[in-house]
């Protein structure tokens, strides 16, 4: 299959082409670009004694940046002091990559750290290296999200930023000259070129003069058969969807070795007896609940412990272990993956001292942070949740009895004035 002379045309193209050309791709472990030689680089690189990290988004220590980097198949070239994770596009790309896929995971206890999943990799490892492809690039294009690391994002998967990218190198060689170039002038446009390098999409070439204080600019970026054929046969035909099964759908005739798929550990439900402190400002109340608990009926009494009449809507968010934000929805809403009436205290997936958010009243918002004190794994003796202490006033409901109350206190403070 032969590249187009311009992206553009690739939009008109029939399929079947690139079809025979995915069918006929041999895929090994360096080939057709290094995404899984540098998979396994980094996987090795972090492998062993958990890495600890003072960061609060678990993001790589910046000691260690420069060491990883030169692991990678092609080191950039970078001359900055200090340079951070985003400073080196490829090492942030297989960072949030195996972070979304749960091959790299953290910990808070006893120190916040990241380190390797051995039973997921070692999963990993068992496929073949056509089914390790597919399995990076489908992460990649639906799991991968830059809040992993603290940054705000759209959502979940690269994948629009992907195409988005692809369709703008124009030519069979398309070279923007500058820092300033649109196309790869933000960290995120050069990890999404990066990852296409890796994914053998593109051939990227940097320029070769690097000044003291920063770090290797791309100079080039040659498209190849396979981006073209991955376009017009994954991307194109895919660009209505953001399911990762309909993904694997599409790829599994296209791929013959394509046989198996990356399954992470479920996780498991944490039976016992929990004791959370919910606080709001100063206020706060320490709940001690059944794991049995449902959230929905959690949800109400943290506003009962509150003084919070109950006539809105709420959900719950927290961060996984891949670090994606989650939401557990109020059962009265219809648009979600998880419900609050179908989730047990039990079912969240947080350890002891880690927090996830209550969110209450979409209209005013309110929101609450429950933190998890302890885990006790002896069946617990109450019923239902009880309120065991309680410091400070609850705040006013709504925003506008702030200014209620205040003006009554300046009213007050004013008449009182007038007497004397």
């Amino acid at each position: 299959m032969k590249v187009a002379k311009n992206v553009r045309s690739l939009f008109s193209k029939k399929t079947e082409p690139a079809e025979k050309f995915l069918r006929s791709l041999s895929i090994t472990a360096d080939q057709p670009g290094p995404i899984l030689s540098d998979a396994n680089a980094l996987l090795d690189f972090l492998d062993g004694p958990p890495t600890p990290t003072g960061n609060q988004n678990f993001v790589l220590p910046m000691k260690l940046l420069k060491e990883a980097n030169q692991r990678m198949t092609e080191p950039l070239v970078n001359r900055m002091a200090r340079p951070q994770l985003r400073s080196f596009p490829t090492l942030a790309g297989l960072y949030l990559l195996l972070r979304s896929m749960g091959l790299v995971t953290t910990q808070t206890k006893p120190k916040r750290a990241v380190f390797v999943d051995a039973e997921l990799r070692g999963r990993f490892n068992d496929l073949n290296p056509t089914e390790q492809y597919i399995a990076l690039l489908s992460a990649y294009l639906f799991r991968v999200s830059v809040s992993i690391i603290g940054y705000r994002s759209r959502g979940e998967g690269r994948y629009a930023e992907i195409a988005s990218c692809y369709s703008q190198l124009d030519e069979v060689q398309t070279i923007r000259p500058g820092e300033t170039s649109y196309l790869f002038e933000s960290w995120e446009g050069k990890m999404d070129a990066a990852m296409l390098h890796e994914f053998g999409f593109v051939k990227l070439e940097m320029k070769s003069d690097v000044k003291e204080g920063k770090s290797a600019e791309i100079e080039k970026a040659t498209r190849f058969p396979l981006g073209d054929a991955a376009y017009v046969a994954l991307l194109n035909v895919l660009r209505w969807s953001s399911d990762e099964d309909d993904f694997y759908d599409t790829c599994r005739p296209l791929f013959p070795d394509l046989k198996n798929r990356l399954t992470a550990p479920v996780a498991e439900f944490q039976p016992g007896e929990f004791t959370l402190n919910v606080s709001v400002g100063d206020c706060s109340r320490v709940i001690v609940a059944p794991a049995e608990t449902d959230l929905d009926s959690f949800a109400y009494e943290i506003l009962a412990a509150f003084n919070f009449d109950a006539d809105h809507l709420f959900e719950y968010r927290y961060r996984d272990r891949t670090g994606i934000d989650r939401r557990i929805i109020d059962s009265r809403l219809n648009d979600g993956d998880m419900f609050a009436d179908e989730t047990r205290l039990g079912d969240v997936p947080l350890e002891t001292g880690e927090s996830f958010a209550f969110d209450y009243d979409f209209g005013d918002t309110t929101r609450f942070m429950i933190t998890i004190k302890s885990i006790s794994d002896q069946p617990s003796k109450r019923k239902k949740p009880e309120v065991t202490q309680r410091v400070g006033e609850p705040p006013p409901q709504y925003h506008w009895q702030e200014d209620y109350y205040d003006d009554d206190v300046d009213d007050e403070e004013e008449d009182e004035g007038d007497v004397e």
